[in-house]
């Protein structure tokens, strides 16, 4: 039994330890993920050491030999007076004529620790914990007492004195230390104050009149609600009479002494008295629990169990609550994002070609002005003006591009990082241990952009390699290097034969106009700038892409495990349910 039980106890351990390790697993590129994923973990580690002290308790604080009942309730409720009773009847090493020496005589608080007495029925042992009453002003010492006893025990018995249902605040005193770990029964203590209440001899005809029915259906209604399925039931009696019908006090005991008489007078005979209380009832369930002692063992431990995972799945509903609309929310901010950056890239690369295009328009019509300004000049080394000019442009042009791009994709980041900041409103306050959660879209931008700096400045060399072969040995280098090095002669050509021979300065313009316009037009250059940037852009928007969906599957994954996690507890207490009583 004792091994069983043991084993339950860890396989419950080894599904949070697995179902925290599956968690850490889920490598997200977000802090806040980072934080929700840690909040979930929190809470499976909190309920694994809970459980581990759980079962240490389970295995070394458990008696395994025999049932163990406590008996708790609030002050003079009358739990001494009922324990007192049983161990007049089941204490065989009891001394005689010293019986109600336990019980108190209405001052507060008798009781002040708890206190085990170990009996014998039909040759079954139990024990049974005299426990503290609770007035709500108990000490820290006595508190921890207290759920020592109550843990301790197999069965609780509460005791439940005076007519009446119990008030709000002994119920939450009530669910604050019994909570869901093992069967409960209650006592109603029914007219406790004295004999003078059955001085008439129509209160001696039967405990279970109408009104104690209805006190009965309340008390049993109150403690259905406030403990749920542990709530076993409810018995009725009349301890003090149980108590008078059985004792030889001590003579220390004279109040009691006293109360004994005055009952024996107005009832008769001590059977009387017994059969009147109801006592036996109780006595007959104690026996049964006693007969079934392992059963009963397996029960309140399967209870323990049941709670321990009752709680946990608690714990990480409390997070998915506290979480559900926000963690939508940022999944759909996510997705929104992802099509922000799909449009900022798009305008990006439009603005790119557009720019590219531009300039390299500008920089054949600038040589063409250029053309017309050697041809206007007066100057024998036309050819070598030319050159020079043309050199200085291209170079000026390269540098104009190269800022131009550069702020162009300077404004892409800034749009971008506009557009994430105006998600970090996004927040989360998530639960266990009601923290709150920053939820900050952290998608990782600057590594795919930062490559396109470095590729922009490199634009220049590229440019000058497209055109090395045809400019070798040539002065000239820059984005048309390979073009102005193709026409330049023609160019001189021009200049020579057109200016110097007998040609007139508008000839040799038109001249000229052609031969730039033919050779911008076979010009590749700005098609195979804009492939690379565009491919660039293309690359650094997949790799931000790509973070966004691997954080939206995060989240999905971690979901995905959570009700994993949920559902295994799930079968884990639909399995201790269906085990059947006495069994695990």
């Amino acid at each position: 039994m004792k091994q069983v039980i043991e084993e339950r106890y860890q396989y419950f351990i080894s599904c949070l330890s697995m179902a925290k390790k599956e968690i850490d697993k889920i490598k997200g590129v977000n802090s806040s993920f980072s934080e929700l994923q840690m909040s979930f973990c929190n809470a499976l580690e909190k309920q694994t050491e809970v459980s581990k002290t759980q079962m240490e308790e389970a295995m070394h604080g458990t008696i395994w030999d025999n049932l163990v009942i406590a008996f708790f309730g609030e002050t003079g409720a009358g739990k001494s007076t009922i324990i007192e009773t049983f161990r007049i009847l089941f204490d065989k090493d009891k001394e005689k004529g010293q019986d109600g020496l336990i019980v108190g005589e209405g001052q507060p608080d008798f009781t002040k620790e708890c206190q085990e007495y170990t009996l014998s029925i039909n040759g079954r042992p139990f024990t049974l914990i005299d426990v503290p009453g609770i007035e709500g002003n108990e000490t820290e010492e006595i508190k921890s007492e207290i759920q020592h006893a109550l843990r301790k025990a197999h069965c609780i018995f509460y005791v439940q004195r005076n007519d009446k249902q119990p008030d709000r605040a002994t119920t939450e005193k009530i669910r604050h230390y019994l909570q869901d770990w093992v069967s409960v029964y209650s006592i109603h203590n029914v007219r406790s104050g004295g004999a003078f209440d059955y001085d008439e001899e129509e209160e001696r005809v039967d405990l279970y009149t109408e009104n104690v029915q209805k006190v009965t259906a309340l008390i049993t209604e109150t403690f259905k609600q406030t403990l749920g399925d542990i709530y076993k039931g409810n018995l009725s009696v009349q301890a003090l009479l149980a108590l008078c019908s059985v004792a030889h006090f001590s003579e220390k005991r004279d109040i009691l002494i006293e109360t004994q008489r005055e009952l024996q007078e107005y009832f008769g005979t001590n059977s009387a008295m017994w059969d009147f209380c109801r006592m036996s009832q109780l006595v007959d369930l104690v026996m049964e629990k006693a007969d079934n002692f392992q059963a009963e063992i397996v029960e309140s431990n399967k209870q323990k169990l049941e709670s321990l995972a009752r709680a946990t799945y608690r714990d990480i509903n409390q997070i998915i609550y506290r979480n559900k609309e926000k963690e939508k929310e940022f999944k759909d901010s996510l997705v929104e994002f992802k099509k922000d950056v799909v449009q900022i890239f798009d305008e990006t690369k439009g603005k790119v070609q557009s720019t590219i295009n531009s300039q390299h328009r500008k920089l054949y019509n600038d040589i063409k002005l250029i053309a017309y300004d050697v041809i206007d000049a007066v100057s024998k080394d036309k050819e070598g003006i030319l050159r020079a000019m043309v050199d200085m442009k291209v170079q000026n042009s390269q540098k104009e591009l190269k800022n131009q791009l550069a702020t162009i994709i300077d404004e892409t980041k800034l749009k971008l990082d506009i557009r994430r900041k105006a998600l970090d409103g996004l927040r989360s306050d998530i639960l266990f241990m009601n923290q709150a959660i920053d939820l900050k879209i952290d998608i990782n931008l600057n590594a795919p952009l930062k490559e396109l700096d470095l590729s922009l400045k490199d634009v220049g060399s590229f440019l000058s390699a497209l055109g090395s072969g045809a400019l070798a040995g040539s002065p000239f280098g820059g984005w048309v290097g390979a073009t102005v090095g193709a026409y330049i002669g023609g160019l001189s050509y021009i200049l020579r034969h057109w200016i110097f021979g007998d040609g007139g300065k508008s000839k040799a313009r038109l001249k000229v106009q052609k031969i730039i316009n033919e050779e911008r037009d076979k010009d590749n250059t700005p098609i195979e700038l804009n492939n690379r940037l565009s491919y660039m852009l293309d690359k650094a928007q997949g790799t931000i892409i790509e973070n966004i969906n691997q954080e939206i599957c995060n989240i999905e994954a971690l979901g995905e495990t959570i009700e994993n996690t949920k559902e295994k507890i799930r079968e884990y207490v639909q399995s201790i349910k269906n085990s059947g009583h006495g069994n695990l």
